[in-house]
């Protein structure tokens, strides 16, 4: 199988922070803004689909189907998602809450979705999107789940599937988790 690469260019006025795919469209994140592009074949250039404006300057991006979770390093994380049938960019909801954001990624536990976040501080945070929960202001607010002190700053991460534990070892778990508890706690 051949693969052609040809020559393209294409002028935005800012630096390009990340790229990513979704959906056989690009994603670009150029500044404060996200821009989609589709490439069109017989025009043989980029056509913009959609953008969406952040407030100071996004430092990384991560892409989920059709949603785009990006973190502006001042304002915290944004989550995007791409309307195909209205052709818009929308924000679903966000977290002004963490900022200094050097690393994010999406994390999955079964039905569950997480939004992990790290910041210069040196916290790892993970978040939820729940449109129920009151807290959340009709879902327009990310919530906190988890907040832990890591102590290291990190600047990149990546979602690993876990192995999963033979049964013998799942009981071997329970019995001294069980054994523990009897014991009581040590004065």
């Amino acid at each position: 199988r051949t693969v052609a690469i040809r020559e393209y260019s294409h002028h935005e006025k800012g630096p390009i922070n990340t790229l990513a795919q979704m959906e056989g469209k690009l994603v670009v994140a150029i500044a404060a803004k996200v821009l989609l592009y589709e490439w069109n074949k017989e025009k043989r250039q980029l056509v913009g689909r959609g953008f969406y404006d952040c407030e100071v300057f996004i430092v990384k991006m991560r892409v989920l189907k059709n949603y785009i979770l990006v973190g502006d390093y001042f304002r915290g994380l944004h989550l995007l998602a791409w309307d195909d049938p209205m052709r818009l960019i929308v924000n679903v909801a966000r977290d002004p809450g963490i900022n200094q954001i050097m690393a994010l990624e999406f994390a999955y536990d079964g039905d569950c979705l997480g939004l992990v976040a790290s910041a210069e501080n040196q916290r790892l945070q993970v978040m939820r999107f729940l449109p129920s929960d009151e807290d959340s202001r009709k879902g327009q607010k990310l919530l906190v789940y988890a907040d832990t002190l890591i102590g290291r700053r990190i600047s990149d991460m990546r979602i690993l599937r876990a192995r999963s534990l033979p049964p013998s070892a799942l009981s071997a778990l329970a019995d001294s988790k069980k054994r523990k508890s009897a014991d009581g706690p040590k004065p």
